[in-house]
């Protein structure tokens, strides 16, 4: 198991939470500080990729990573971007820790609307869906926004913070929260549902904080826990189909492969494994050299053999972006991995550089003939590696950085 200080570590570099609420300890808020992994992501067309990151949102010539557009044009003190962009064909729709979200133009980057929270960031990413724009907030709150203007239509609270893109399904809104509990609200009015776990439910570990969105299959909410579960829920019943026993957290979304009904996910212990998605059973597992913190990516080759594209990243040993069997979990090729040259952050005085792997912490995005990283050290948040081989391709830097 990865120790408590190891765990720590991992927060420090995106969001720090306060020990009770990772430790399970009800009644405390989260503390946040600082950008962390970029949020990756493209429009349906894929024509621009656009990164969340640091000071900054940038759209990117997915062809030579070359920078289209930025915002802020200039840099804005105490502003930081973190969480995946969510895109449509009219706006891109971006979070911030200075409690902003802000729609954006996707051409050109102007700035079409904004909407300011109370006092909380925005550290998940928002959901454009049904002529609505929903958005979790820090302080567990769910805002439902107007796409014309960012006029709030109707809000809900959680008892604690939201980090998880809200999920719709339907007319039916899904949210995950650090309170232990995954909310179903009606998509057009916010009117609660149900929860999950209710009071009247009885979880043998409890339930423990949910940190990503739920993947939706079949009737089914398929979603990791901080308890080391990984939950298969009946939407109707609201029963647990069945749970499976991860040695760690688990952190990002499931994937599932509808042709075969194969789940694959991770946990921050490294590894990587395959269940049926109808019975939770294990059909195998790897471990891969660091922590798993992204979802895993599910791309299907031409001959018909679907590849795992995992990210992993351990700040003491190598990070690498695995390529793996579907059907087996063996890789297909050679880890690929990305590295940097950057100043010592780590002693009172710099000493230099040092060369050193990147922790793919982010969830990869296959794009045509690549597969697209980020990276939270050194000048280039953005990486593209062949999806075939996994050797570079290019890197963005952003201009003036």
């Amino acid at each position: 198991m990865i120790r408590r200080s190891v765990r720590f570590g991992l927060l420090a570099a995106a969001l720090l939470l306060l020990s009770g609420v990772l430790a399970g300890c009800a009644g405390n808020q989260a503390v946040l500080t600082g950008a962390s992994w970029p949020g990756i992501s493209t429009g349906e067309e894929q024509e621009l990729v656009y990164v969340a990151f640091g000071s900054g949102v940038y759209a990117v010539d997915p062809e030579t990573g070359a920078e289209v557009w930025t915002y802020p044009a200039e840099p804005e003190r105490g502003r930081t971007f973190y969480a995946p962009p969510a895109v449509s064909d009219d706006m891109v729709v971006v979070g911030d820790y200075d409690n902003t979200l802000v729609a954006l133009n996707p051409d050109t980057g102007a700035p079409i609307w904004t909407f300011e929270s109370d006092r909380s960031p925005f550290i998940g990413s928002a959901t454009i869906s049904n002529g609505l724009v929903y958005a979790g907030s820090a302080d567990g709150v769910v805002h439902a926004l107007n796409p014309q203007n960012g006029s709030e239509v109707w809000s809900f609270e959680a008892d604690q913070g939201i980090w998880a893109e809200p999920l719709v399904v339907e007319d039916t809104l899904y949210i995950p929260s650090l309170d232990k509990h995954l909310y179903a609200l009606d998509a057009e009015t916010g009117e609660l549902r149900w929860r999950f776990p209710d009071s009247g439910d009885s979880l043998t570990p409890p339930m423990g904080a949910i940190v990503s969105a739920p993947t939706y299959y079949e009737g089914l909410l398929l979603f990791g826990s901080f308890n080391n579960r990984l939950y298969a829920l009946d939407v109707e019943s609201r029963e647990v189909v069945w749970q499976y026993e991860a040695t760690n957290w688990v952190w990002g979304s499931p994937a599932v492969d509808e042709a075969t009904g194969t789940l694959v996910a991770a946990d921050l212990d490294g590894h990587v494994f395959a269940l049926d998605v109808e019975t939770g059973d294990e059909l195998w597992t790897t471990e891969v050299s660091g922590r798993v913190v992204g979802s895993p990516v599910l791309v299907a080759a031409q001959e018909g053999e679907t590849a795992v594209f995992v990210g992993s990243g351990d700040p003491a040993g190598a990070a690498r972006l695995y390529k793996l069997n579907l059907e087996t979990g063996q890789n297909l090729v050679q880890p690929g991995s990305v590295e940097v040259e950057f100043a010592s952050r780590f002693l009172f005085f710099e000493t230099g550089t040092t060369r050193r792997t990147v922790p793919l912490n982010s969830t990869p995005v296959a794009l045509g003939d690549v597969v697209l990283v980020g990276s939270h050290e050194g000048d280039a948040p953005l990486h593209a590696l062949d999806a075939g081989t996994l050797l570079g391709v290019w890197s963005f830097e952003p201009v003036g950085s």
